[in-house]
């Protein structure tokens, strides 16, 4: 751990109170020196600290960063053998995991604060602006095809929806599914997800699959882009009106609860019903685009255990989707 995390540990860690330099320097085994420049460095990533004489140093809470380190002590307490990386801005957090994957073959995490060149679903952007967000990505291996990559995009909207539920709103069911891998609020989106394949899985073959997940935390300063605001909003309006460490804590529960799942086999039904009861397309009509030129419409009548959508055809016909993209209209 660097000099200036673990002069970040102990502001965290003393609560927004005042800790003296010297305190530091001693518990860290460094010099004054040091910790004054750890503190600038701090300062230059967006850090609010003041410095009082005689006082030392103290981290303010208005500013919602992500804690890194504590994320790992939760991967290392839970027996996560995965790195986990930070970036303050990338270009897209699913295209820095594969290939980091291609050249290092290990399983991560890749978590940043800024996407210039954020992806949705079917070559859209995902709009990613600096400190108002989660974006992060996970990369799993998949031998021998043993990941259910149907369904873990589904299984992933249930887990982030019901952390959001918990950790913002208090357990209040909030957040609802949009078939399949939309996050929506008050009828906008607030989350997407973006799985992705690679690799032939054959024989002995090693494929791996990344995940990315994206999440409007806070509404941005100068507001959404003018293209997007119709459809797009924020989990929270405004950083006044957050919990504390939100962003840090929903990323501590999301990747806890996502290894939690691969690990267990015996958590498929929960977050079946969890996406079951989110899904607010039961009883739409909805226009479907199957993405060949052509759109249907149908009544949605429910989910399939393997997350196809039900629906029916207005001459009576029934069908299961297990692609495509919806949308609610006038019946």
């Amino acid at each position: 751990m660097s000099t200036k995390e673990e002069v970040l540990k102990l502001l965290r860690k003393n609560n927004e109170s005042f800790i003296s330099g010297q305190e530091i320097a001693d518990e860290i085994f460094v010099t004054r020196a040091s910790v004054w420049k750890a503190i600038k460095s701090l300062e230059k990533e967006g850090y609010e600290i003041d410095a009082v004489t005689n006082k030392g140093y103290r981290l303010r809470g208005s500013i919602d960063l992500i804690d890194i380190e504590s994320i790992k002590e939760t991967l290392l307490k839970n027996e996560i053998n995965t790195n986990l990386i930070y970036l303050e801005e990338t270009t897209s957090t699913n295209d820095v995991a594969h290939e980091l994957e291609r050249k290092n073959h290990e399983e991560l995490i890749v978590v940043s604060d800024f996407q210039s060149k954020g992806r949705g679903r079917r070559g859209r952007d995902f709009f990613s602006p600096k400190g108002t967000g989660l974006y992060f990505s996970v990369l799993l291996h998949n031998k021998r095809n043993q990941i259910d990559t149907a369904g873990i995009t589904a299984v992933t909207a249930s887990i982030i929806a019901k952390a959001i539920d918990d950790i913002v709103f208090n357990g209040v069911n909030t957040a609802k599914i949009k078939w399949v891998n939309d996050i929506f609020i008050n009828e906008r989106k607030v989350a997407g997800i973006l799985s992705e394949a690679f690799g032939t899985l054959e024989d002995e073959d090693e494929g791996h699959i990344i995940i990315g997940i994206g999440i409007n935390i806070y509404v941005p300063k100068d507001d959404f882009p003018k293209e997007l605001r119709k459809t797009a909003a924020a989990v929270l309006e405004n950083l006044e009106e957050a919990p504390k460490d939100i962003r840090t804590k929903l990323l501590d529960r999301i990747i806890t609860d996502f290894y939690s799942y691969f690990r267990n086999n015996d958590q498929k039904e929960k977050y079946f019903k969890i996406y079951e009861e989110k899904l607010f397309l039961v009883g739409n009509y909805v226009k479907i685009n199957s993405f060949d030129g052509n759109y249907r419409y149908a009544m949605v009548t429910g989910i399939s255990e393997d997350y196809h959508l039900q629906v029916q055809y207005d001459d009576g016909k029934e069908e299961e989707l297990s692609s495509g993209e919806v949308s609610v209209v006038k019946y």
